[in-house]
């Protein structure tokens, strides 16, 4: 919407964002917006038009991760990109080809196989996966000009895939999931990296890997599969919220820690 440090579109944003609160007779708006918590010209404006950062109490207090990793495909060739993984995850790219894994891309029509996945990853995983009703949403609210999803084949089944969004001259990472079977086929690595020669291919400045919960080490593991790929590890300033109704705003707050308190774990990767 507008770039850093643009104090008067920062303004008529903020502008239009208390008449939507109003509108709706809201509790605030929450917003996590793309600046990084070591920007020290775009914060201060937001805070003197009335922007709040909020300080979550631990990692699942928010809905998008601080952390991420971005990967700079600025004038960088698919060879050049490809020597700059790390050798294990080059090996499990090479590894997954040689075993036949097969990447397509698929439609709005093979949407619930995303879905499918996701409910698998998450009972192995411990989290609990969107309804397949949202991916359609999403798919339909953003057009196929905007959003891939690609499917990795092995052994004859869709074994991953990944949904992937598109917009000013960036590719996002949004939601990825694999099977129990074929695992050992390393079809994420080979699907990934078939996202990246795509980047390239439509000649996109980041690749966004997204971001990872919990902490910044090998003994976490979705850190050490996205930092082999040799992005940047980005760290954003997290939630600003507005209000013109402070009470009912910590009111809601206070509510929706009580939910997550006593719900599982949101699909928050």
């Amino acid at each position: 919407m507008c770039g850093p440090g643009d104090g008067d579109a920062l303004a008529q944003l903020t502008a239009g964002a208390r008449e939507v609160i109003r509108r709706y007779r809201a509790a605030g708006i929450l917003a996590e917006p793309d600046i990084r918590e070591t920007d020290t010209e775009t914060l201060p404006l937001l805070e003197a038009l009335g922007w709040r950062r909020r300080t979550p109490r631990d990692v699942y207090d928010t809905v998008q991760p601080r952390s991420l990793f971005r990967l700079d495909l600025r004038g960088r060739t698919e060879e050049q990109l490809l020597e700059g993984l790390h050798k294990k995850l080059r090996y499990n790219i090479r590894l997954a080809q040689r075993r036949g894994v097969e990447i397509r891309e698929g439609g709005r029509e093979d949407l619930g196989e995303l879905s499918r996945l996701m409910a698998v990853t998450a009972r192995r995983d411990g989290f609990r996966a969107r309804p397949a009703e949202y991916y359609l949403r999403l798919w339909d609210a953003l057009g196929e000009e905007r959003v891939t999803l690609l499917l990795a084949r092995a052994g004859g089944e869709t074994a991953a895939a990944g949904l992937f969004v598109h917009y000013g001259g960036r590719t996002w990472y949004l939601y990825g999931a694999s099977g129990n079977a074929h695992r050992e086929d390393m079809p994420c690595h080979l699907l990934h990296w078939e996202a990246i020669r795509r980047c390239v291919a439509r000649g996109d400045d980041v690749y966004d890997l997204r971001g990872f919960l919990e902490r910044e080490d090998d003994g976490n593991g979705l850190y050490r599969f996205k930092r082999q790929f040799g992005g940047e590890l980005v760290r954003l300033v997290g939630e600003l919220y507005l209000t013109d109704t402070p009470l009912r705003y910590r009111l809601l707050r206070a509510a929706e820690r009580l939910y997550l308190q006593t719900a599982p774990r949101l699909c928050r990767r």
